[in-house]
């Protein structure tokens, strides 16, 4: 038996992928690696949770699979708008966790050696509230699989739940779930477009079983502290690219980019920033400060309200609104018809923002100082516009690799015979478009950080899953302290929608 001192802490782990991806296959095979560590694991289909939640179980079907699928996404929906909380199911895996930990021991206190995994999370809010619950001890795993190999999938699924051939009915069916499941334009919806470029860790399920307990494998290693597992070439230009986001004061986003030769020696970076006079972008430390805050609002927001205005005037003018509108105030007409269009095409240019953009950025630092991007890699915090594409193919960058995705990018539509971007079948010459593989930016110096390498006498130290500790996780007292008091946040908020909140022992 473990003695007090070598016991390790808890673990939590939360999956996110989108519909159509093989979440079960990541659930099963990290809870293999977790017990190859020395750990008990606990999965936890977090949406399942909703069936201990009377007023919600109901919308709950089995089949047929697309039913299924749609009912829990109902489910969900319905759970954050009722308790007005986008973080609902994240509390409520959090209150899981509590019960499960109440069947070993009657205090509740944390269990030594155990881990817990959620799967799935739909909202980025889910991500925040369990950080802000179990800190460093949360870890999110991005699970990818191309939007084809989901479509095709479940297309499978859908037909064989139904004793259905593949027909367009099918076809559509698994086309409403992938649209619904990326992004939901209502307060309470899923947003898993937002939530997946959260991940602590992104792994690639189009490999083999194998290839993907592997992967899993070098992130659990990296979790407990092997000494002697470096970065990956992506991972290296990945947080470099993230590095040179944070350089950007934009006020939308901040994004960077890095450009690699093939041997992956870093050649140019780039973030999104102003440009100033002479060349380069604008540095805090500049006699003077041009950058977009410094004008007290965003440029590229006035410009698509005042083409907005202009349309309107048009319309106005020609006799194409009802005379109920015309009556308005004509500010008062413009900012109503643009809380309309917010979400279309005509509110969504990106040619009105002053800053250059990452990749454009880094095409121009190498230009200024005279290195060949032919055959290059650029890797970018964030999936290039198609303004920035367009360069990118004319400069002769081989490929691209992103991490988050850009709804208002038309790269594929517009250049359709020059990129290869997921799901496709790749031709000679394109440009490849790839997700990021691998550990995130954002856990690269936690898990790269040298811990102890030799003994004193020189030899190099004995590694062991078994007695390895995790690094860097909070104390048990106080994300123990921030269970209950999150827990605290839904149970107002089941009181004030009147609710029915299970106990922990109905759970």
């Amino acid at each position: 038996m473990r003695s007090k001192a070598n016991r390790r802490p808890e673990l939590f782990f939360g999956l996110v992928g989108a519909v159509g991806t093989d979440l079960v296959l990541v659930s099963d095979l990290l809870v293999e690696v977790l017990r190859a560590f020395g750990y008990v694991t606990h999965p936890v289909h977090v949406i399942e949770l909703l069936r201990h939640v009377d007023s919600v179980n109901a919308t709950l079907h089995e089949e047929p699979v697309f039913r299924r699928y749609m009912s829990r996404m109902d489910a969900g929906d319905l759970f954050r708008e009722r308790t007005r909380r986008n973080d609902a199911l994240a509390l409520l895996a959090s209150r899981e966790v509590q019960r499960i930990r109440g069947s070993h021991n009657k205090n509740g206190e944390p269990l030594s050696d155990h881990a817990f995994i959620f799967r799935s999370f739909k909202t980025p809010d889910e991500v925040l509230a369990l950080r802000e619950i179990y800190g460093n001890g949360f870890l999110l795993i991005g699970a990818y699989a191309p939007r084809e190999a989901r479509r095709e999938h479940l297309i499978r699924k859908i037909a064989g739940s139904s004793f259905a051939d593949r027909s367009a009915e099918v076809e559509s069916d698994a086309d409403k779930l992938i649209h619904r499941d990326e992004k939901e334009q209502k307060e309470f919806g899923q947003n898993v477009r937002n939530t997946f470029p959260m991940a602590d860790f992104f792994l690639d399920v189009t490999k083999n079983r194998e290839t993907i307990q592997r992967q899993l494998e070098r992130f659990l290693g990296l979790v407990f502290g092997h000494p002697f597992t470096t970065p990956e070439p992506a991972e290296s230009a990945m947080f470099h690219a993230q590095s040179a986001a944070l350089r950007s004061a934009e006020l939308g986003r901040q994004v960077g980019a890095v450009l690699t030769t093939s041997r992956h020696s870093i050649i140019a970076v780039g973030t999104n920033e102003v440009p100033k006079p002479g060349g380069g972008q604008y540095w805090p430390s500049d006699p003077e400060d041009h950058r977009t805050f410094q004008l007290s609002r965003d440029t590229s927001d006035e410009l698509k309200t005042n083409n907005v205005a202009e349309v309107i005037d048009t319309l106005v003018e020609k006799g194409w609104l009802i005379q109920e509108k015309c009556a308005l105030e004509r500010k008062d007409l413009v900012l109503a018809a643009a809380e309309i269009l917010k979400r279309t095409r005509i509110m969504s240019p990106i040619e009105f923002g002053r800053a250059i953009h990452a990749e454009m950025s880094a095409l121009l630092d190498a230009a200024q100082r005279g290195c060949p991007v032919q055959d290059t890699i650029l890797y970018c915090t964030t999936f290039p516009c198609h303004n920035c594409t367009r360069h990118i193919i004319g400069a002769g960058v081989r490929k691209v690799v992103y991490i988050e995705p850009y709804a208002k990018s038309l790269a594929e539509v517009l250049h359709k015979e020059a990129v290869h971007v997921e799901g496709q079948q790749p031709l000679a010459g394109r440009v490849e478009f790839e997700p990021f593989v691998g550990v995130a930016p954002r856990q690269y110096l936690t898990l790269f950080h040298m811990p102890r390498r030799k003994n004193d006498d020189g030899t190099v130290v004995a590694w062991n899953k078994l007695t390895s500790s995790p690094r860097l996780f909070p104390p048990a007292t106080s994300y123990v302290e921030n269970e209950d008091a999150w827990g605290t946040f839904l149970l107002e908020a089941f009181d004030q929608m009147e609710l029915d909140f299970p106990s922990k022992e109905e759970e």
